[in-house]
């Protein structure tokens, strides 16, 4: 079975659409260039938490953690195992399909 999913561009954290995830703005001081999410910020606004000066908005969407852009999310598809949700990167068939004979195998055992 093959699954849509996403993938952060700074962690490659991988997640599907409609999962729930923490994000924050993310901005860049006016000042140093410092990039920094709404909670690194100095009185947790939107100034820099180096040289306190305000600055700009990147995004709403910033994951928590890594500060990537999730607007800039890639697309992927993986395979997942219909028995256990084992998921296998799409160009890993071959490894996919080995696993799935091992659940073969375990059933016809017992």
């Amino acid at each position: 079975m093959r699954a849509n999913k996403k993938k952060c561009p700074d962690c490659d954290e991988e997640f599907t659409d409609g999962e729930p995830l923490e994000t924050e703005p993310k901005y860049e001081c006016s000042g140093c260039g410092n990039e920094f999410l709404r909670s690194d910020s100095y009185n947790d606004g939107a100034q820099c938490p180096d040289c306190y000066k305000f600055s700009g908005k990147l995004t709403d969407d910033a994951h928590v953690g890594c500060g990537g852009n999730l607007e800039d999310a890639e697309e992927i598809t993986v395979l997942k195992c219909e028995r256990c949700d084992e998921e296998f990167d799409e160009d890993s068939l071959e490894e996919a399909v080995e696993h799935s004979k091992t659940h073969e195998t375990e059933a016809s055992s017992k």
